[in-house]
């Protein structure tokens, strides 16, 4: 359950919910979720998957791939291509 900063991170019912500033409402979902052991185990399940995709060994992955791209285009003597991440 989210409020602010972090939403970004946040999908919807898949590991956490949504919700904008508005307590009755998180309230609810944080009640619902501590009810409910399935939806629990999903959320829980989301957020591992989410983690492994956009944690931060993840995105060290990313760029340790970029950098390995960039040495090998050098050693061939290529410009490197420009890379987004």
């Amino acid at each position: 359950v989210t409020g602010g900063g972090a939403s970004e991170g946040i999908e919807d019912g898949v590991n956490g919910f949504a919700v904008k500033n508005d307590p009755e409402t998180f309230a609810r979902q944080v009640i619902e979720v501590l009810h409910d052991e399935q939806l629990h185990a999903s959320l829980s399940s989301g957020a591992l998957r989410s983690l492994r995709e956009t944690g931060i060994e993840a995105m060290a992955a990313k760029v340790v791939e970029v950098y390995r791209g960039v040495i090998a285009e050098r050693q061939t003597h290529r410009e490197p291509e420009l890379v987004r991440i």
